[in-house]
């Protein structure tokens, strides 16, 4: 088994704030992959596109668990992403936890901000996307919360944000 490098646990590392981006708890992690390298690995350009950070979580050891018992729960989250999805994984939103809040996000490369952008999950369109990769916003989108820093302190947005 190839080792996740070291450049990329260090990004994983910055993007969670060293928080676990399923759970939120600050404890050890693990770099999980969304979408699997299978058995045998994968080489060549399929080989850069499964070290990307779109690929990746920051899991703790309790998640990790979770997600490889539990692999239709994980894959309803966007924590796994099955190969025969038609949609690479930056493509494929995540339910997951994050220092600007709890929600559905992409996960993108480092040049995005934070590496990550809000999904809205409440929009009809949003969710119709959801349903096309058979993912649970019904069970979710409740808990979109967007976190706003302000000079007062922190306010929680309205779910799925301000528009």
């Amino acid at each position: 088994m190839v080792a996740v490098p070291d450049y990329v646990k260090d990004q994983l590392i910055l993007r969670c704030w060293s928080r676990c981006e399923c759970c939120g708890e600050a404890t050890g992690l693990d770099p999980h992959h969304r979408q699997g390298r299978g058995m045998g690995g994968v080489f060549g350009e399929a080989e850069q596109v499964s070290l990307e950070l779109s690929n990746f979580l920051a899991i703790c050891r309790r998640c990790h668990d979770r997600a490889d018992a539990e692999p239709e729960f994980a894959r309803s989250r966007g924590w796994v992403v099955p190969r025969a999805l038609p949609v690479e994984s930056v493509l494929v939103p995540a339910f997951i936890w994050t220092a600007q809040g709890r929600g559905w996000w992409w996960i993108g490369p480092p040049h995005i901000p934070d590496g990550f952008v809000w999904f809205d999950a409440l929009t009809p369109a949003g969710q119709d996307y959801l349903d096309d990769l058979d993912l649970d916003w019904r069970g979710t989108a409740g808990m979109n919360a967007l976190v706003i820093a302000t000079a007062e302190g922190t306010v929680e947005a309205p779910r799925g944000g301000w528009r």
